[in-house]
This record gives C-alpha cells, sequence and structure tokens, in this order.
C-alpha cells in the first residue's frame, strides 16, 4: 500500500461503561476488514518540552511550565505538537505499517478558541500506552488523552466549561458528507477515510452540504462534550455509499519557466582562498549577551487594514535594562473584533503569546525578569498579530537596533538630503508566514526637487500566480499589485509619468491586502526621513538576513548573539578583511554550510539534480524546503525528508523518467537509472539494489538513501552551492552562462583562484549591486 506525502491524523472508538467515547484511529482500505499486522499497542509515549524537560516511562506528575513553552507528545506511532499555552495541537501523526511506515498528518492543526491563557501547572500521566495532558488558567481547563498504536492513536481533547475548537485537514485532504449527513474526512483517489465524531458537539461552520470540498470546520463543544475524529471500519459503519468530492487530492507544484534576467551574475572578486568540505557544520560559541550599564528603548507603530469598518493600529515597544534584562510590550487599539477573540502574536513569526481583545484593545508585556521569554528584537525585526487562521490583523517592523552596550549610546543619523536635495524613506513590510514561507517587502519613498516617487515591493509571497493585491496608504488605495510566478511583484508610481502618489511623512501606513479574501499580506509605518543608507551596514540586521534567506526562519537568541560575536570582532564592520575566520564573507558562507542547510535546502536541490537531472527553479525550491518546515528534532527532519521524497516520486515528472522501475522486482534498473541520471556510481549500490530487492527498503527510502550517499552529496556540492547563492541572496534563478562559469572556477579554479575558493564566489554576490539593492542604496 503506498502512501503520498502524507499528511493525516487518527483516532479509535471505544466505548467506557460511564459513556465515555474514546477516539480510536483505524486506517483501513475502503473494502478491508483486516490488516495483516495486526493490533500493536506496544507503544509508549515521551513528552518532550521546548525547554528542554524530558518525561518517559511510567509517569504521574505535575509540573510548572513558563509561557510559550511546547510540548512534543511522541510515541512508537503517534506523535504530535502541543501549545501548553492553548492546548493548540498541531499535526497529529500516525506512522504504522497501515500508512507504509510513512508519517501521516490529518489535521495540521485542532485548535481551542477559548481565549485564554492557561497558567497552571501542567499534570503529565504516562503509561505504557497512554498519555494524558491536562492544564487550566482563567476559568478554562483543557485535557487531552492519547493512546499509541499501530491502527491510531486515542485522541480527544476536552474543554470544561464549553468552547470552540477550529479544525484544519492536512494538505491532501478535504471534507465530504455521505448519505447519513456524516462528516468524513477523505484524500481524492486514496482509499483513506476518516469521520469527524463530536460527543456534545455541533459544527458552526460550514454550515450543512457547504463543506464539502473545504479543509476547515469549527465545532462547538458544550460543557462535558468532547471531540475527536474516528477512521477507517469505525468511520463508514454502518456502511453507506461512500461520498467524494472533486479536485480532493494533491496537485502538483507547478513548475514555471523562468524570465530571463537582465542582471548579469555578480563578477568575482580575488579575495583568500579557502577549500570547504562537502559537509562543514560551522558553530560558532555563542557570545556573552550585552554587558551592564545602558538602558535604551525603541518603538514602532503597528499597522493593519480596515477590519469591519475601523483600522486598527498599535505600537510595540522593546526596552533594554541597565542591569540587562528585555522586556517587550505590544498594545493594539481600535480592532473591530468581538471581546473574547484570541490573536497569536508573532515575532519573527515564532509565536511568542496571544492577546484577548476587550472593547477593541488588548496588549501583552513579555520580561526577561520575571523569568518569560523575551525574543531577540534588532533592525528588521517584525511584530505581527494574526487572528486563528494565520490572517495578519496589524504588523510594522523594527527599523533599528539598540546601540551596544558601553558608557554612552551611539548617536543618532542626522536626516540629511540626498544628491540633488533628494530625501528618500525605505521601509520593510512584514507579515505572517504563509505555507510555511515568511512574506518580506519594502515601500520606497523618494521625494526630488521635479517629483515624487513611491515604489513598493513584495517577494516570498507564497501564493498562485496571478494573485492580486490592493496597496493600501493610509487605508486608501493607490494602486494593485500582480503576484508573478516567482512569488513577487510591485507597484511603482511616479509624478513625472503622471501618476498620483501619495505624501509620505512620519508616520505614513502601507499595507498590502489580497483582493479576494481581504487579508493584510505585509504592512509597514513609515518613520522621520533619514539619509538613503544601507541596512545591511547594521550588523544586527545583516545576521538576521542571513537567517531569513538560507534557513527561512528568523534568529534564536543565541544564534544571533554568536554571530554578532564574530562580527563584532572583525574590524570596519567586516568589510575588506583578510582574515578567514573574521569577516562577513566567512559568516554568510556558513549559514550555507550549516547543518541546518544542508539537512534541508540542499537535501532539496539533491532530489532535483541528482534524481530529476535538472536544477530546481527558485519557484520551486522556495515552497519545497517551505514544506521542511524547522524542525525541532532530528526525528522530525527525518520524517519530514521522507515525506518528501515520496511526494518527489508522485510526480509526473518523476514517473516518466522512472515509470515501472519502482517496485522490489526492478530495483537493479531503478537504482541503474538514478545512477545514470545523477552521473555517478555508487560503492553501496549492491547493499541497496539487495534492500530494495528484499523489501527492507521501500523505493522512496531507496531514493533518500541515493541522495544521502556520499557520491551524491560530493558530486553536486558545488552546483548546489551556486544556485544557493542566487537563490539566497538575489531570490532568482541563476543564468545558465553564470552558473556554469562559477561551478567551473570552484571545479577547476582560475587565475588568481584557487579549486574550492568558496569565499570569491560569496564575496562577489554580497558586494553586487543587485543583492545591496534589495535593501536600500546599493
Amino acid at each position: 500500500m503506498s502512501f503520498l506525502t502524507g499528511e493525516m491524523h487518527s483516532f479509535n472508538l471505544r466505548r467506557g461503561a460511564a459513556g465515555i467515547i474514546l477516539l480510536l484511529t483505524l486506517f483501513v482500505l475502503n473494502n478491508s476488514t483486516a490488516y495483516a499486522a495486526g493490533k500493536d499497542c506496544s507503544g509508549a509515549f515521551t513528552v518532550r518540552l521546548s525547554d528542554g524537560r524530558v518525561f518517559s516511562g511510567a509517569t504521574k506528575t505535575i509540573v510548572a511550565v513558563g509561557a510559550g513553552i511546547t510540548a512534543q507528545v511522541s510515541g512508537k506511532f503517534v506523535n504530535y505538537t502541543v501549545d501548553l499555552d492553548t492546548f493548540r495541537v498541531t499535526n497529529y501523526t500516525l506512522q504504522s505499517d497501515i500508512t507504509a511506515n510513512q508519517p501521516a498528518v490529518i489535521f495540521t492543526r485542532k485548535e481551542p478558541l477559548h481565549g485564554k491563557i492557561l497558567t497552571s501547572g501542567l499534570s503529565i500521566e504516562l503509561s505504557s500506552e497512554q498519555g494524558v495532558l491536562q492544564r487550566s488558567g482563567g476559568g478554562q481547563s483543557m485535557k487531552i488523552q492519547s493512546k499509541d498504536c499501530s491502527e491510531g492513536g486515542i485522541f480527544q481533547m476536552e474543554p470544561e466549561p464549553a468552547a470552540e475548537v477550529v479544525h484544519e485537514l492536512g494538505q491532501l485532504f478535504v471534507y465530504c458528507v455521505d448519505s447519513l449527513g456524516r462528516v468524513l474526512i477523505i484524500s481524492g483517489s486514496n482509499p483513506f477515510v476518516g469521520r469527524e465524531s463530536p460527543e456534545l458537539a455541533t459544527r458552526t461552520f460550514p454550515a450543512g452540504n457547504a463543506i464539502v470540498g473545504t479543509k476547515v470546520s469549527r465545532w462547538q463543544i458544550q460543557s462535558g462534550g468532547r471531540m475527536g475524529m474516528v477512521t477507517g471500519e469505525d468511520a463508514v459503519e454502518p456502511l453507506t455509499a461512500p461520498c467524494s468530492t472533486s479536485g480532493a487530492g494533491p496537485t502538483p507544484t507547478p513548475s514555471p519557466s523562468p524570465s530571463p534576467s537582465p542582471t548579469a551574475t555578480p563578477t568575482p572578486s580575488p579575495s583568500p582562498t579557502a577549500t570547504p568540505s562537502p559537509n562543514p557544520s560551522p558553530s560558532p560559541s555563542p557570545s556573552p549577551s550585552p554587558g551592564q550599564g545602558l538602558e535604551a528603548r525603541m518603538e514602532i507603530r503597528l499597522v493593519g487594514a480596515s477590519l469591519n469598518g475601523a483600522t486598527p493600529f498599535g505600537e510595540a515597544e522593546f526596552r533594554r535594562e541597565a542591569e540587562g534584562s528585555r522586556r517587550l510590550k505590544i498594545k493594539i487599539e481600535n480592532v473591530n473584533l468581538p471581546n473574547g477573540t484570541t490573536l497569536n502574536v508573532l515575532v519573527d513569526n515564532v509565536r511568542v503569546g496571544q492577546i484577548v481583545i476587550n472593547s477593541l484593545k488588548g496588549e501583552i508585556e513579555l520580561r526577561t525578569d520575571h523569568g518569560q521569554t523575551t525574543p531577540p528584537v534588532v533592525n528588521g525585526t517584525s511584530i505581527v498579530i494574526s487572528n486563528s487562521t494565520g490572517t495578519t490583523v496589524i504588523a510594522g517592523t523594527f527599523s533599528q537596533s539598540l546601540p551596544n552596550p558601553g558608557p554612552s549610546p551611539s548617536p543618532t543619523p542626522v536626516a540629511t538630503p540626498g544628491p540633488g536635495g533628494e530625501v528618500r524613506v525605505r521601509i520593510p513590510l512584514t507579515g505572517a508566514s504563509i505555507s510555511g514561507m515568511m512574506p518580506q517587502g519594502h515601500a520606497d519613498f523618494r521625494q526630488r526637487p521635479d517629483g515624487r516617487r513611491l515604489n513598493v515591493e513584495i517577494q516570498d509571497v507564497n501564493l498562485p500566480a496571478g494573485t492580486t493585491f490592493r496597496v493600501l496608504v493610509n487605508n486608501v488605495s493607490i494602486g494593485q499589485i500582480v503576484l508573478n510566478s516567482f512569488f513577487r511583484g510591485e507597484l511603482e508610481l511616479n509624478t513625472n509619468d503622471g501618476h498620483s502618489v501619495p505624501v509620505v511623512t512620519n508616520g505614513t501606513t502601507v499595507a498590502v491586502v489580497n483582493n479576494a479574501t481581504g487579508a493584510t499580506i505585509v504592512a509597514g509605518v513609515f518613520g522621520a526621513i533619514v539619509p538613503a543608507a544601507n541596512p545591511l551596514e547594521d550588523g544586527n540586521f545583516f545576521v538576521r538576513q542571513q537567517y531569513l534567506d538560507f534557513l527561512n526562519r528568523a534568529p534564536e537568541q543565541g544564534g544571533l548573539d554568536a554571530w554578532l560575536g564574530v562580527l563584532g570582532k572583525c574590524p570596519n564592520n567586516g568589510y575588506g578583511t583578510t582574515n578567514p575566520d573574521c569577516d562577513r564573507v566567512q559568516i554568510s558562507s556558513g549559514f550555507y554550510r550549516s547543518s541546518e542547510f544542508s539537512g534541508r535546502g540542499y537535501f532539496v536541490y539533491r532530489l532535483y539534480d541528482a534524481a530529476l537531472g535538472r536544477m530546481p527553479r527558485y519557484a520551486e525550491f522556495m515552497p519545497d524546503m517551505a514544506r521542511l518546515g524547522t524542525p525541532q528534532t532530528a526525528a522530525e527532519l527525518e520524517a519530514s525528508k521522507d515525506a518528501f521524497a515520496a511526494e518527489i516520486m508522485s510526480r509526473p515528472e518523476f514517473n516518466t523518467i522512472y515509470n515501472g522501475l519502482t517496485g522490489a522486482a526492478n530495483a537493479e534498473a531503478f537504482v541503474s537509472k538514478l545512477e545514470r541520471t545523477a552521473g555517478v556510481t555508487l560503492a553501496s549500490r549492491a547493499q541497496l539494489i539487495a534492500e530494495m530487492g528484499n523489501g527492507t527498503k521501500t523505493a522512496a527510502q531507496t531514493l533518500r538513501a541515493f541522495i544521502e550517499s556520499p557520491e551524491v552529496q560530493t558530486r553536486f556540492f558545488y552546483r548546489g552551492f551556486v544556485a544557493m547563492q542566487s537563490f539566497g541572496y538575489l531570490r532568482r534563478d541563476p543564468e545558465q552562462a553564470g552558473f556554469d562559469a562559477w561551478v567551473n572556477v570552484l571545479t577547476n579554479g582560475a587565475p588568481n583562484v584557487q579549486t574550492g575558493d568558496y569565499r570569491t564566489l560569496i564575496h562577489g554576490f554580497l558586494h553586487s549591486f543587485e543583492y545591496r539593492n534589495r535593501f536600500g542604496q546599493p
């Protein structure tokens, strides 16, 4: 039995003497009544808290947990993540013989909308096969009970008192309604069936048969009720005519042909040489946190598009106290949502807490001196307040960093006109993650004696090409942006071209809003007019941008401090140095050469270039890397890589190349075809063929073993390195001639450039006009 990419959840039904319904997952074929392997409940859960504490075995305890802590509940067959502030469950996953031993996630989330923050001690009760988590706070109690079995895990969510929950299905699944009116969960032609199983719960959205073909539902659980899901035989018993929806199932990722860019590939500049090993993993030692003695603060405005007739606004203030503690306070107002509505607070796209709306207002404060996790805030750090569906309500971006601790603060730049009397303001635009990618953008306003110009650009917006957006300045529409196939688009208005260009002053707001949904994609607020400097000059901004461009995530405090510690030892802010251990080139290269990137980005690259025989396009690579997410554990990364390898094999392009070769009987032909496509010969080919032939490895596992082989890793290292520079620095496909030239330089050397001199390559990109122009004046 094969299973595609796999996003599924599972549960089982059991009736106790007291009438308590527990939900046991049984994934079965529609017409099957038995499993060859039988039921195995020999699993046992381990609970890992994000603060490092681990609980396993027979355990019954109550532990104190701080704000922002999550729990990873992992068993032999089942795993999921719990946000301990709210008991929001994400990525409930089953992996057993009934899913071909592939991770299967039905629900990406099961989120209670009680609007409370749970603050009591966390009750953890583990037995040989069962786990129970319970916590309360603000008058709300939440309980999760789960069981670890090969046929699925008992899972039920019990709020007390009544609460609404929202369910969101995984990538491959949609809802349908059978002839008995039951809400089923199906995956196109894939023969797995699940069913929502409410007890003392009522669906509030979508109404009736409008749920057919959708992925999100809401359910009101009454006091004493519970909510879960049933699969397999339990889902369709008593048997009724199966239901279906058109278009269910996975949609292949589009592969648009990129338009050539007129910008040439950066010209190499000679610099000191160093030869990378195929799998380096630099790990800079963390530097101490900023010292004591300097109190400083910075503040930004938050802005969003009109919401139910009112325009929300707010502010975020970050302070560093003299003794070294940090605090972040966020206040929002005029948010026209019902009292009790809970909004998520994201700092650099990481959830740090929640705001509950009361009389159109709400606030949150995080303080290290109160034992709370307070995220790093530097030039470019984004603040996003989003609703339960992930839609941005209000947002803003810090445009400066606090001065380094010392006897006196750094002087504030004085606004001066540019050449010819030009003044310029450029601000970043920020929004919440869309399908794993963090949207970015900027608004650039220039005023000269002869006119004004406003340019608004967006990028990394993971929505279909052709999606249209309104650009709002102070909540007034000034034009539209149409997204292209590279997740980007722009609007430029110039009075010299006869356009109406609004006057931009301190406090002018900009929001880019989806025409179809009204959701704010990115937003920002102009500050005072400043010299047309490039924010890359700020070391905090530079390091943060490396995280965003190469790891697709914001920095953690320890990593940020470590890299800033390296940069802080470099003369001239890291420019023009000759010490390969102390300059921006070495710092930037460390992100590509890190184990985190090689385990995700370079893995995706090899699946294309080695298995499909071609380099991935930027428009393919970005969403595919986002699919691997940002795993917290090695097991999570392995599961996501397994799922992605299986998904690649389901694509028409793969099947065209390897048609009929993925069965065990064709193991030798399959491995030989992989070798020919990649241009390598494996030392372990005989072992790989034998394992696939005798069923020890599936075709997907064989593909992964091939991709991870030393021969493939080494063969494509330089090719991947060059492609990633264009993807990361320039956010586009490389020109073929420039790509070939750089690969040749790394492979064979050049005059004054040794073989493997990656520093020359990175130097060219870092100092190129095109890269620097992404952020400001080149």
